[in-house]
């Protein structure tokens, strides 16, 4: 597993001058459990802070990561796995709190089924923010994260 650097997976702060979006937030408030969300829109129209706003007030645990361009699987794993074993309400003896037992070299799709049935015995509902997912290029990040979305946990 890569070192992660702390501000890839928290939620980022909001800035003293921000204004809530009422509307925005009662839009994302309607996702249920289970439901994928993609929110879309250019630069700049405050998707992050939105979110980030969200998470804040509402719902279960947040799993944040921000992803970056060169965010290639083996980085993007580890920046999510160690999101994972940071949240408080984690369970000590859960997997995901030994990451490096999570073998990223086993075979095209296994890594990620291993995650989530790792994620499966958390629990609780949890709630998972990628943060800039346009950004990363085609190939296996993008097959494991459909991966991931085919076989999210309920």
């Amino acid at each position: 597993m890569l070192r992660v650097s702390q501000s890839k997976i928290a939620v980022p702060p909001l800035p003293a001058d921000f204004s809530s979006r009422s509307g925005v937030l009662a839009y994302l408030d309607r996702v249920k459990p289970g439901q994928l969300l993609l929110v879309s829109a250019p630069a700049g129209f405050g998707k992050t802070l939105a979110l980030s706003d969200w998470v804040r007030r509402t719902g279960p645990a947040t799993v944040w990561v921000t992803v970056d361009r060169d965010d290639d699987s083996p980085r993007l794993w580890s920046a999510l796995l160690s999101a994972l074993a940071a949240l408080p309400s984690l369970p000590a003896d859960s997997p995901l709190r030994r990451p490096g037992q999570f073998d990223t070299h086993v075979g095209p799709g296994d890594f990620v089924d291993h995650v989530v049935e790792a994620i499966e015995t958390v629990g609780a509902p949890l709630r998972l923010v990628l943060d800039d997912v346009s950004l990363l290029a085609a190939g296996e990040p993008l097959r494991d994260l459909a991966r991931l979305v085919r076989r999210r946990p309920a």
